[in-house]
């Protein structure tokens, strides 16, 4: 389980880099989606 915390920080920052280089919602929206997609298709 702890492996899998680090695995989500690591995300985590990586949405915040994200998020700052795309200022656009609706960019981000698409991003999210996109992204828990993946995620929930891994599990």
């Amino acid at each position: 389980m702890k492996q899998l915390d680090a695995i989500t920080y690591e995300i985590a920052k990586e949405l915040r880099v994200i998020a700052k280089a795309f200022p656009n919602p609706n960019m981000m929206d698409e991003r999210g989606k996109e992204f828990k997609n993946i995620l929930t298709k891994g599990i």
